[in-house]
């Protein structure tokens, strides 16, 4: 199931959605991986892990190994794990309520930007907002390790290019930056330091209109908005996944969306939370963010054309580290997963007869996106093992 989150906001009290493996112990002195100026004017060129459509690289706090963060454009902050910033002896400032996807707020400190020093491979970031809150609610979500946030600050002093199809994100000065792509640019609106642009929205059922969204890759959503809510088409499914409490919304099917000169068409959005574009449409681009001149550059990669995910199985887990197995946390009325006769809370611990815990999440939700997919799950339930067969297919 995508993660639906919303933007990192402390004017707003409004915080980011991000899932969290757990941390790595510090190690000072652990070196970046091997970073090159490989473009013309590049001032680094960083090496990034993709996570689902998550963007994940390399970033020291205060002289700490290289730890992971999220680049995340919807967050208007620096962010650090509550719990690493207690290792690092990072002075906690002002604590303020956030409210996150879900419903309910929870506590953030504000940081003093003197206290917490970010350096990334061959630069040095500084910045205005930084924050920490705790992610470890998160941890079953993604499976991944996260020790941080990073948006506007870096993407305010440089120009960032993400680079989805290489796996490399490109930073330049903002000053002699010259865009030389075939794509289009876009102009940018922003509110409380984080990025919107304009994209085209088409549902069954309803008058196309023009929506003002947010740019985020912090979500693995392709599109999420009111409107897509009324389409003809829509289901109930988990929604407000992260931060705060959970909650049912629904998807609705999307007939036509277009971003600039490019259109995806018949995919499924979400039709609850933050109006935004995310990871599941932004990796089929070069990405170039230009925040000084409040416009984007997107550049067609080989993935454009790739049908957008949609979830063909109705079932959402959650990954148990500990045990290394998934949880079915939930699944949906009438769906293949409720077909087949699972139910929440059984323990996968096998698919297709190999360990759950040599699968990650993300490879997992690429299975169950696959239409006629089939796989055969082993299920614990209340101490006894069972095969139980799983067939994907279109939901509506």
């Amino acid at each position: 199931m995508p993660i639906r989150r919303s933007p990192f906001s402390v004017g707003l009290a409004l915080c980011t959605l991000i899932a969290l493996h757990a941390p790595s112990p510090l190690a000072a002195g652990d070196p970046f991986p091997a970073v090159t100026r490989d473009t013309p004017h590049c001032l680094a060129a960083i090496p990034f892990e993709m996570v689902g459509n998550l963007v994940f690289f390399q970033v020291r706090v205060n002289g700490s190994r290289p730890l992971s963060f999220l680049l995340d454009s919807g967050a208007n902050a620096c962010v650090i794990d509550v719990g690493r910033a207690r290792e690092l002896h990072i002075p906690f400032g002002k604590k303020v309520q956030g409210k996150g996807a879900g419903l309910g707020t929870y506590d953030v400190w504000l940081i003093d930007k003197d206290k917490a020093r970010f350096e990334l491979p061959r630069l040095n970031l500084f910045a205005d907002l930084v924050a920490t809150f705790d992610l470890s609610s998160n941890l079953p979500v993604l499976g991944h390790a996260v020790d941080g946030i990073i948006g506007y600050d870096l993407m305010h002093q440089y120009v960032t290019e993400v680079d989805y199809d290489a796996q490399v994100v490109r930073l330049f000065d903002p000053r002699s930056y010259v865009h030389t792509g075939a794509g289009d640019s876009l102009h940018l609106t922003f509110e409380n330091r984080v990025p919107h642009v304009v994209g085209h929205i088409e549902v069954p059922g309803q008058p196309a209109a023009d929506r003002t969204l947010l740019v985020d890759t912090g979500s693995q959503d392709a599109v999420d908005d009111s409107l897509i809510a009324r389409s003809a088409e829509v289901r109930q499914v988990l929604s407000g996944v992260g931060n705060g409490k959970e909650f049912h919304g629904v998807d609705g099917r999307v007939a036509h969306f277009k971003i600039g000169g490019f259109a995806l068409n018949d995919f499924v959005g979400g039709g609850s939370g933050v109006p935004l574009i995310g990871g599941e449409i932004w990796r089929r681009f070069t990405i170039v963010f230009d925040y000084p001149h409040e416009r984007m550059f997107i550049d067609p990669n080989r993935h454009l054309r790739e049908p957008v995910s949609e979830d063909r199985s109705g079932l959402v887990l959650r990954w148990n580290a500990e045990k290394g197995v998934f949880v079915v946390h939930d699944l949906s009325p009438g769906s293949p997963a409720a077909e087949a006769g699972l139910e929440r809370e059984d323990t996968v611990t096998a698919i297709d007869g190999c360990p759950a815990r040599e699968y990650r999440l993300d490879r997992v939700e690429r299975l169950l996106n696959e239409d006629g997919k089939s796989l055969t799950l082993t299920v614990r339930r209340h101490g006894r093992d069972a095969d139980v067969k799983l067939t994907m297919r279109r939901l509506y």
